[in-house]
């Protein structure tokens, strides 16, 4: 008999070009666990008939917006009932926190509590300005030093919650990313990629992320053939479309909208010579770096959040908001095949660690070994 899993989470469901479907590394991850799990996912999603058509032989409860009261008494009679029923409880953070009621009897679950730690949210959960956020802060801390584990994406994000919590158990998570299991990485010609001249983004396309940065860049490095693939929509697309046009280059950058179907982005990152992060906000632990190395494609990042912490010499890191230190390595890189195959030696490594098991598989150790 399967053992009983309740999971918590905030959204895992996206609208892209008016379809709506659940974010294929989750029904990769969903579909590991219930081989050896009876589910039951609690969230604040609408559609969850979307995700049901996604995952089969999983019990869904939505909570959507409703008055304060009702959610209060309804909620947490129904999470009482639920959480003496089950055998190991995951939740998902900051989002599947809000859902999470009742926090003052963690103490009393704590050998079943499970927390996952997949953003850096410090600045809105550890900030001292609101009474509401002075009140998340007492809640989070309390659930984490009430958890049996807490599983983090990256070093820094450990780092982070030990810093506020003292003490705790951890493991580095494998990342939640879009691994296209039917990729070979022998099948990649370095040669190819450097012939390629292609540099690529993954991500939204908005100021913070460094797209016109990126753009900026394009225009300055040496070599004219060199190409941009945009992969991503967002607040700023239209401005980026109107930049690239006004500094020359629109002939020259592939605005390709949001892919995030495994063959599709593995078909993407195949024929890039670069991956290039330029964002200026920190922020955790991007997947799409170790989607990059998963996908055999070196990395430019800039050294903000977690990926200083995360990355040492698997990725080149740049200063954030400096396009010339960007347009140094590309120069150096996109001009020499010995410097650029070098790289592909520095990332074996990392790319070994996220490649030789799964977030499902390595979760379900953590809990085996956590009992």
């Amino acid at each position: 008999m399967k053992k009983k899993l309740l999971i918590f989470t905030g959204t895992i469901i996206e609208v892209r070009n008016s379809e709506i479907y659940t974010k294929p590394q989750f029904v990769k991850y969903f579909n590991e666990l219930k081989e050896f799990y009876d589910i039951t996912w609690i969230t604040n999603e609408k559609n969850t008939s979307v995700f049901n058509t996604s995952i089969k032989n999983i019990h869904v409860k939505s909570f959507k917006k409703r008055s304060f009261k009702i959610h209060l008494v309804f909620y947490q009679l129904y999470y009482l009932y639920k959480i003496f029923l089950t055998d190991k409880i995951l939740i998902f953070l900051p989002g599947g926190f809000m859902l999470f009621p009742l926090l003052f009897l963690n103490i009393f679950f704590k050998n079943k509590i499970f927390t996952y730690i997949g953003v850096d949210f410090s600045n809105q959960i550890f900030s001292n300005k609101i009474f509401l956020q002075k009140l998340w802060k007492l809640s989070l801390i309390s659930l984490l030093k009430n958890s049996k584990g807490t599983i983090c994406r990256g070093k820094y994000l450990m780092k982070m919650v030990s810093s506020k919590v003292g003490r705790f158990n951890s493991i580095n998570t494998i990342p939640l990313a879009v691994f296209d299991d039917n990729f070979i990485h022998s099948a990649i010609s370095i040669q190819n990629k450097f012939r390629l001249n292609t540099i690529l983004f993954v991500g939204q396309v908005k100021k913070s992320k460094g797209i016109f940065i990126l753009l900026d860049v394009l225009k300055k490095i040496n070599n004219p053939n060199s190409k941009l693939i945009i992969v991503g929509t967002g607040p700023d697309l239209n401005s980026a479309l109107s930049y690239s046009k006004k500094t020359g280059i629109s002939d020259r950058v592939n605005f390709a909208g949001w892919i995030d179907k495994p063959s599709e982005l593995s078909s993407i990152y195949s024929k890039a010579t670069f991956l290039i992060q330029p964002s200026i906000e920190p922020e955790g632990v991007p997947r799409t770096i170790d989607e990059s190395i998963y996908y055999n494609t070196p990395v430019i990042a800039t050294k903000v959040g977690g990926v200083n912490d995360e990355f040492s010499d698997e990725i080149i890191k740049v200063s954030p908001d400096n396009i010339y230190e960007i347009v140094d390595q590309l120069n150096i890189y996109l001009n020499s095949f010995i410097m650029y195959e070098r790289l592909f030696k520095l990332f074996e490594e990392r790319r070994n660690f996220i490649t030789k098991s799964s977030p499902a598989f390595q979760h379900m150790n953590f809990f085996k070994h956590n009992k």
